[in-house]
């Protein structure tokens, strides 16, 4: 009987207690604190699936349990080398933004640059297989600095997905945009819609020339001050792509823009004794339209042996009307394009690309005193792109041709340019992988750069007050050979170093060379002779010890020396970067932003820094998420009252002081929201859409 009730006893003592532990953990268990903990739990969790081969960084994200409710910019951002500007929605890698985004190892409607920022929160871990980075691309996007390939489980289909974004600034500009990517089926549809308004705030330039004893002299002083700057601008974009067969894709692309701005300037300019004043009001507006159909056939998916033709239409408009002048010119840009691209994979070590392309461009241009001016040119473009990888090395390389006939003719008359020339470009890169993580590059490249048709155009340019520009048809081709080593050491998602030692030598470069009128208006003519010699040594290094911060930071040390058929110059050349990101919870970041510059390396070729004076610019920046909600805010310049820049240099056997200043301060506030819904599995088929950008 006792050991009954000594039983019972124990049973009800033990029934009460497990109540007592029921009724006050249940508010624990089913409320936020349990969740907190196990997010924090989650954060130290070690993350796995990183591999680095090569010069290729691969996030394998189904071996990471961690990783299938993170959103996609969550986990692209925590790669190594990367940053992510939330706000301005830039993607960078290793400090660069010439990079490009693929989906399954192509171009894509789907996931791009233009629409990352809003795809990026739509799309999770649980829809991905793996994001790789390719440092050091080859063959096609060789031209590219990275390469981000992000591989989905399956097929992205019937979903839709957008923004709606609006910012504002003391520097009275006040902005909005709106993004949106449908996929239904074999259709995808991407659209986009920007809106900016600017009243900005007075900025000037003042310039003076000095005797040798420091003293003002009375050969040149000149100033400008903008009292007001209004602007409109819209800029609207559509594409399509359609799927005919499983091999056969066709692409549609047009875009276009239109801005007005109004400025109030006022200029006052001494030469010699010879006095102007200028007090003006410059009107401007400018259209354009860009557009594109291409087709494209895939020989073999698998190993992506495709061949695409585009033709693309791009017309550019702009209106200017000077008040000082009361002139009117008007300019008409228009470039035709065909082009032919064959990529070819042999096997995952080596591949090769054919490109063939023409270019038909035209320009006019009309001013008010009845000059006229219509330039065309015809180039005809052919590159071959090669890579192989044989042991621990890769060898690739790039050559191309190109011919360009050049005309111009001079207020209907007879051609001020008729010339028809050719150039030879190569690149040709040999990488040693000694073992995982290291990465060491030598290159050797030879460029052309053509004198731009502003530069060639013969005739006066009086847009500006004080300032009359000359071309010359005449300018011939400036040759430039660089030389580049590099080495490149990642250590998993925590650490990467990069080290790279670059030369450069250019001849035949286009300088200008100054004049003074009879009425006290500075003449610029352009002439070839400059040569250009500079070497640069570049340590950086990015270093992310959690998920909650980030560092990347750049120093580059150089000498840069160059000179005219008068006088040569050489100096040494700073520039200095900085990025941190600190997520000090779930859903926040701040971010901060630095550079240190030489502002010599701003200087033309005619004036040149003697003394250093440096500028530090940047900006800090914080970005919060309220789920799909994400509220900005970013402060330009938190540093100083102004951004002065100040240059003393040597010209003409006189010594020069210039300093320019424009508002600092500037404070900017940004919404953005961001929707999407996936009405069956979130699919999305393989594609390739071709760049519709004009060729410099």
């Amino acid at each position: 009987m006792r050991l009954r009730l000594r039983l019972r006893l124990m049973l009800n003592k033990t029934l009460i207690l497990l109540t007592i532990l029921f009724f006050t953990s249940w508010p624990y268990a089913h409320g936020q604190e349990v969740k907190y903990k196990l997010d924090s739990i989650a954060v130290t969790a070690k993350r796995t699936g990183l591999t680095i081969k090569d010069n290729l960084i691969t996030y394998d994200i189904s071996k990471d349990s961690l990783a299938a409710l993170k959103s996609m910019r969550t986990l692209v951002s925590s790669m190594p080398l990367v940053t992510y500007d939330q706000i301005r929605g830039v993607l960078k890698v290793n400090g660069e933004g010439n990079i490009i985004v693929l989906l399954n190892g192509r171009k894509s409607l789907v996931v791009n640059n233009s629409n990352f920022s809003y795809i990026s929160e739509f799309l999770h871990g649980k829809e991905l297989q793996s994001i790789s980075i390719d440092v050091s691309p080859t063959g096609a996007y060789a031209g590219y600095s990275a390469v981000i390939n992000i591989v989905s489980k399956e097929i992205l289909s019937n979903f839709y997905s957008g923004s709606l974004s609006a910012s504002a600034s003391t520097e009275y500009k006040i902005g909005s945009s709106a993004g949106l990517t449908v996929a239904m089926g074999k259709l995808v549809l991407n659209t986009s819609y920007g809106y900016g308004r600017t009243n900005l705030r007075p900025s000037w330039n003042y310039t003076e020339s000095r005797n040798s004893d420091g003293s003002v002299s009375e050969h040149y002083i000149a100033s400008d001050t903008t009292k007001k700057v209004r602007g409109n601008g819209h800029n609207m974009g559509l594409n399509l792509s359609y799927d005919i067969t499983p091999q056969d894709i066709i692409f549609f692309s047009s875009s276009g823009s239109f801005s007005d701005s109004k400025r109030n300037i006022n200029s006052f300019s001494q030469i010699d004794g010879n006095r102007n004043f200028f007090s003006n009001t410059n009107k401007s507006d400018a259209k354009s339209g860009t557009g594109s159909i291409a087709y494209q056939h895939f020989f073999d998916k698998k190993n992506q042996k495709m061949l695409t033709f585009q033709y693309s239409l791009d017309g550019r408009v702009n209106k200017n009307q000077y008040g000082a002048t009361g002139g009117l010119n008007r300019f008409i840009n228009r470039q035709q394009t065909l082009s032919a691209d064959y990529l070819h994979t042999i096997n995952s070590s080596a591949n090769w690309n054919l490109r063939l392309a023409w270019f038909a461009r035209k320009y006019d241009s009309k001013s008010s005193d009845y000059t006229f001016l219509s330039h065309n040119q015809d180039v005809v473009q052919t590159e071959l792109n090669g890579s192989k990888r044989v042991g621990k090395f890769r060898f690739s390389g790039k050559a191309a041709y190109d011919f360009t006939a050049d005309r111009a003719a001079f207020n209907s008359g007879a051609s001020h340019l008729n010339d028809d020339y050719g150039c030879f470009h190569y690149m040709a890169r040999v990488q040693y992988f000694p073992r995982a993580g290291h990465t060491i590059t030598l290159s050797t490249s030879r460029n052309v750069y053509r004198p731009d048709i502003s530069v060639r155009n013969p005739y006066r340019d009086e847009s500006v007050p004080g300032v009359v520009r000359q071309g010359n048809p005449l300018l011939s081709n400036s040759k430039s050979n660089g030389l580049l080593l590099s080495y490149v050491y990642i250590r998993g998602f925590k650490y990467s170093f990069n080290f790279s030692i670059s030369y450069k030598h250019s001849s035949n470069e286009v300088f200008a060379t100054t004049h003074t009128l009879d009425d006290g208006r500075l003449l610029y003519t352009y002439e070839n002779g400059i040569k250009n010699k500079n070497l640069f040594i570049s340590p950086g290094f990015m270093w992310n010890p959690s998920e909650k911060f980030n560092i990347n930071a750049f120093y580059r040390i150089g000498w840069n020396s160059f000179g005219h058929p008068e006088k040569s110059f050489s100096y040494i050349d700073h520039y200095a970067y900085l990025n941190a990101i600190y997520k000090p919870w779930k859903g926040g970041e701040v971010t901060l932003n630095g550079m240190m510059v030489n502002p010599s390396i701003f200087s033309s070729a005619t004036a040149q820094s003697t003394k250093a004076h440096y500028i530090v610019t940047g900006y800090v920046q914080f970005a919060q998420h309220f789920g799909p909600l994400m509220v900005g805010l970013t402060i330009d310049e938190p540093w100083y009252n102004h951004d002065n820049r100040i240059t003393e240099y040597e010209a003409d056997g006189r010594s020069f002081y210039s300093k320019q200043s424009k508002p600092a301060h500037i404070v900017r506030a940004t919404l953005r929201y961001t929707f999407g819904r996936a009405r069956s599995s979130v699919k999305r088929n393989m594609r390739e859409v071709r760049d519709s950008d004009r060729t410099k």
